[in-house]
């Protein structure tokens, strides 16, 4: 375990619990031994040899979205999802990995994705055969932007072509991200899959995806094991907005929501909001937004690893959407599934909006 971790668990020993409140896992449960001052306390416990290692605090590891909202309310910006992934590799060398996250794991082995499903014909069946050597644009599905957001997607390309990024190519396979591998605290098999596909995405000189956890998992975590992609790798919503004219007036008016991925973890705040200003629409703000905005409840696994939870923290977030707001905006397929599956208002991915605006698309 770093010297950095070991210095952030030490500081969570003796903390007044501040983040408590931050926690959307702690709220939407009601648990005490989810709280990330709990959780840190724990890990820290077990590197010190005062707690032994079994299969319950192993799960207990898993309780984290990956959010990062604790960070922003921990007055020493501590990295608690980076130190539970090291507890996540203590369970993992020891066998203890939880059952929900070796299902992921082997989904992605025997399918390549952790759906699986067929995505590669669910992809040509959206975007048409677009392997091809000639092109310099990669767009990177994504297994939920696949299996779920299938609108947004569509949009997404069509945009980017319109903007002149393209000709689009597809990676044949439809392949996962490999993050179920870093999720479960498997980083040998993370890196063997991650220098694969990084070896795949550098064919190429653009990278781009609307899928958030994706754009962050090839620009922060592949270098950590080695796996460097030789391309440009960018969300959708930066690249369209280096290109995106003022588009015919939709007269909406769209609340957005911050992915955790794109915002906290990429710092990606304003570039989706003026994309939405382009297309004529009034934005608005939920009252927990940008750096505080809270969790849509997807991420590091955990809506495999506990659905009711991560259900109940998507209906936490949706709670005090504007009456005013004809839709929810997002710029993730993850975060747009979610709140979809809770929300009595409409949600879209950005990128649909802009498709609508520039003309490319007409509402369903």
């Amino acid at each position: 375990m770093s010297d950095r971790i070991t210095e952030q668990t030490t500081l969570c020993v003796y903390c007044p619990k501040m983040c408590r409140v931050a926690c959307p896992i702690a709220e939407a449960s009601g648990r005490e031994e989810v709280t990330p001052w709990s959780l840190m306390t724990l890990l820290a416990h077990v590197r010190d040899g005062r707690l032994a290692l079994d299969a319950e605090i192993a799960t207990l590891f898993h309780q984290c979205t990956g959010c990062g909202r604790c960070k922003t309310f921990c007055a020493h910006e501590n990295d608690v999802p980076t130190a539970l992934h090291a507890g996540r590799q203590l369970a993992a060398h020891a066998g203890l990995v939880p059952r929900a996250a070796l299902a992921a794991v082997d989904r992605v082995r025997h399918t390549g994705n952790v759906k699986g499903e067929n995505l590669a014909a669910r992809q040509r069946e959206l975007l048409g055969d677009r392997v091809g050597a000639d092109a310099k644009t990669l767009f990177f599905a994504g297994d939920d932007a696949l299996s779920s957001g299938a609108q947004g997607l569509v949009d997404a390309v069509k945009v980017l072509e319109h903007l002149g990024y393209g000709p689009i190519a597809l990676l044949e396979d439809a392949p996962s991200d490999g993050s179920p591998f870093y999720d479960a605290g498997l980083d040998a098999e993370f890196r063997d899959y991650a220098k694969g596909l990084a070896e795949k995405l550098s064919r190429y000189s653009l990278v781009v995806s609307s899928d958030a956890g994706a754009v962050f998992t090839f620009r922060e975590r592949f270098p950590t094991v080695g796996a460097v992609v030789r391309a440009r790798v960018a969300h959708f919503s930066e690249l369209a907005l280096e290109r995106m004219p003022k588009g015919a007036p939709l007269e909406l008016r769209a609340v957005y929501h911050d992915p955790d991925a794109l915002g906290r973890a990429l710092g990606v705040y304003d570039a989706p909001r003026e994309l939405l200003r382009r297309a004529g629409v009034e934005v608005l703000e939920f009252f927990d937004r940008k750096e505080s905005s809270r969790s849509a409840g997807t991420g590091f696994g955990f809506e495999r690893f506990d659905p009711a939870i991560a259900r109940s923290i998507a209906e936490r977030r949706v709670e005090d959407v504007p009456a005013r707001a004809d839709v929810i905006a997002t710029s993730d397929p993850a975060s747009e599934a979610a709140l979809r599956a809770v929300s009595s208002k409409p949600v879209v991915d950005v990128a649909t909006l802009l498709a609508r605006s520039l003309g490319l698309s007409q509402p369903a």
